[in-house]
């Protein structure tokens, strides 16, 4: 009778996993993303499969790079393309990429904060017009928080005529860079400054 044949097709093996870190830099105010892409799929091939970067409010971007043998290349037209980057015939899963951003002026600057402010960045992979499978993990969020500025003040009576006034800027367990600044002391019509006693002491 008629010989049954049984074709075994390879299994397709699509990308799966992004993760998103971020790590913030207080002396240059920048933060550094870390993209991760394939994870959970180790060997997948991403040929054809973009990653987009999409940072949210209070950051400019400032480079993109992609570890390419233990070591970072930079993408010259990551932010021509839509802040994104599509990955060659040869590129198997996982791969990492690093994205900066500038943290904006208006972060700091934002009225009725009651808490320290933070940033996000979102990394989507993406095939085309092709939908993620089901329960595929192919976006992913990063969050860091960014340290402020700050200026206290206190006084002590140092004898009977003269008061010693404390003027402390940036004492944070992380302190923020703060850039170009400049402190304003204003005595009240009641005090004399005595031009002999500022001091400045930088550092704990």
């Amino acid at each position: 009778g008629d010989t049954g044949v049984e074709v075994l097709f390879p299994k397709v093996s699509v990308p799966d996993g992004v993760e998103k870190t971020g790590e913030y830099d207080p002396q240059t105010g920048r933060v550094a993303w870390t993209v991760k892409v394939g994870t959970k799929t180790p060997g997948a091939s991403l040929a054809g499969y973009k990653v987009t970067d999409t940072a949210g409010e209070g950051q400019s971007f400032v480079s993109a790079e992609i570890e390419k043998n233990g070591a970072y290349e930079l993408l010259a037209d990551f932010a021509a393309e839509g802040f994104s980057y599509t990955f060659g015939a040869d590129d198997k899963a996982p791969q990492t990429l690093r994205v900066v951003t500038q943290v904006t002026k208006d972060v700091f600057t934002a009225a009725g904060q009651a808490a320290l402010p933070r940033v996000a960045n979102t990394a989507e992979l993406s095939n085309g017009a092709a939908a993620p499978p089901q329960d595929a993990e192919w976006t992913a969020v990063g969050e860091v928080t960014v340290p402020m500025g700050r200026i206290d003040k206190t006084g002590e009576q140092v004898s009977a005529n003269k008061m010693g006034w404390t003027i402390t800027v940036n004492d944070n367990p992380t302190p923020n860079t703060i850039l170009g600044a400049v402190i304003r002391d204003t005595l009240s019509a009641d005090l004399k400054l005595d031009e002999a006693s500022p001091t400045l002491k930088i550092g704990s």
